[in-house]
């Protein structure tokens, strides 16, 4: 897998392109097709982008690179800068205070509230809200892989979220809004398969996995409409993905969203979004599915929620709030991801759930297989660990070296006792960043 109060109602105004804040460019000369009887085609002033005064000089007009394609809606300019980021973050680099290019305010940074099962909004946010993708009956709530969550080949945390529904019924919208893109397999899809709608007020969504879209560009649609029917769910027969994405441009604290283009859209977690009446129905629906399950103390094969990751909405980036602790995401960063007996990935998770109080620790190999899953409890007056898994007992010695922009973590350890000192077995990892791992693989160098 890749893994209520009642909105404004955007789907009636007309939607104006500058109210994206993205980096979008406007053909000069256009020409529409009428929806006269006439069917006659009329031809649009000219339209220019005007420049800023204090703004530099814009080396190459977009609107007339030719080949740059048709850009005159919202929809035609998301594709267009989809397939042209470099050329719309030039253009915005050198047209910062353009109407186009502005980056909405930031929301004020919200403490993070412990043993919560979604997380209050902070000040600023989006006022888009949200209702759930099918009906409570028709979701399997063993199977929600929540935001922030670090599940299957997902150590380093998701950014989006795994919802798997009925596969009888049709994946609604989440919200009003302007369908941007779609991209289905049935249409021979070779990408993502995945359908992006604007919510206004700086809110994205995107559905993923779409295996039949029921939607094309430029639709308007309502909150509860039907939009597409995802692909097969192989751990469950008889249910689909309904896999979803959600970015706030208001929202500075999170993952930076994969279409850079969309100005400062961070990924959040789509629950915290949810009119309230269909929060407070779900919250109670989930935990009355999954507190049996989580009780337990354990994690449980073919449940997707764990007792130290119990909640719809779980911390990500999270090492940014323990400075010189091992608490977070770290990526291996002194040598090669190879499939071999060395954690790529290592999360070290803090005793704050209701369900698990003990501190775990997973490391994960890039493909996915578990190397090592166990509790650990650290004594940090001697950068000392132990971690204890369910056959074996691991004694380490550690350093944080917290003088850069990202923490870095040195460490080895071995079973029976400490090393004496760091060796040629010791490993570097480096705290995740805001951008994906894929991404920051590919432009990171090993040490």
């Amino acid at each position: 897998m890749s893994g209520c109060v009642q909105q404004e109602n955007v789907t009636e105004k007309t939607v104006n392109v500058s109210d994206t804040n993205k980096t979008l460019v406007k053909k000069e000369e256009t020409k529409i097709e009428t929806s006269t009887k006439e069917n006659k085609t009329e031809t649009k002033p000219e339209i220019k982008i005007e420049k800023e005064q204090k703004a530099e000089p814009v080396e190459e007009d977009l609107t007339q690179t030719k080949g740059m394609g048709f850009c005159s809606s919202l929809q035609d300019c998301f594709v267009f800068c989809k397939s042209n980021v470099g050329r719309c973050n030039d253009f915005c680099n050198k047209n910062l205070s353009h109407e186009l290019c502005e980056v909405p305010e930031a929301a004020k940074p919200k403490e993070w509230v412990t043993d919560a099962v979604t997380q209050p909004l902070p000040e600023g946010a989006s006022s888009v809200r949200l209702i759930l993708p099918a009906k409570l009956e028709d979701i399997l709530y063993a199977q929600i892989g929540a935001y922030g969550a670090h599940p299957g080949g997902h150590a380093e945390g998701l950014d989006h979220e795994w919802i798997s529904i009925k596969d009888n019924i049709p994946i609604r919208s989440w919200a009003d809004g302007v369908v941007v893109y779609v991209n289905d397999l049935e249409g021979g899809s070779v990408d993502t398969p995945n359908i992006i709608i604007y919510y206004g007020d700086g809110l994205w969504g995107e559905h993923m996995h779409v295996q039949r879209s029921l939607v094309k560009p430029g639709d308007k649609v309502k909150a509860g409409d039907p939009v597409g029917y995802g692909e097969k769910f192989a751990h469950a027969p008889g249910y689909q993905f309904a896999e979803f994405n959600v970015a706030d441009q208001h929202r500075r604290d999170g993952v930076v969203h994969w279409y850079k283009f969309i100005k400062g859209a961070t990924l959040v977690s789509p629950f915290d979004y949810l009119q309230e009446n269909e929060k407070k129905q779900f919250v109670e629906k989930y935990l009355k599915e999954v507190d049996p399950i989580l009780s337990k103390g354990k994690d449980v094969s073919g449940v997707v929620p764990t007792p130290w990751e119990p909640y719809l909405t779980n911390p990500i980036l999270f090492h940014k709030g323990h400075k010189g602790e091992l608490i977070g995401e770290w990526y291996l960063k002194s040598e090669q991801w190879v499939i071999d007996e060395t954690p790529d990935v290592l999360v070290f998770f803090t005793n704050n759930t209701k369900y698990y109080k003990k501190q775990r620790v997973v490391g994960v190999e890039d493909s996915g297989s578990v190397i090592l899953s166990g509790d650990w409890e650290a004594d940090y007056k001697n950068n000392k660990i132990v971690i204890t898994t369910h056959d074996s007992v691991y004694y380490g010695i550690f350093n944080i070296d917290e003088s850069g922009s990202r923490a870095k973590l040195k460490i080895e350890y071995q079973k029976d006792t400490y090393p004496n000192t760091f060796s040629e077995k010791a490993r570097t990892y480096i705290e995740r960043d805001k951008v994906s791992r894929a991404e920051e693989r590919y432009n990171w160098s090993v040490e």
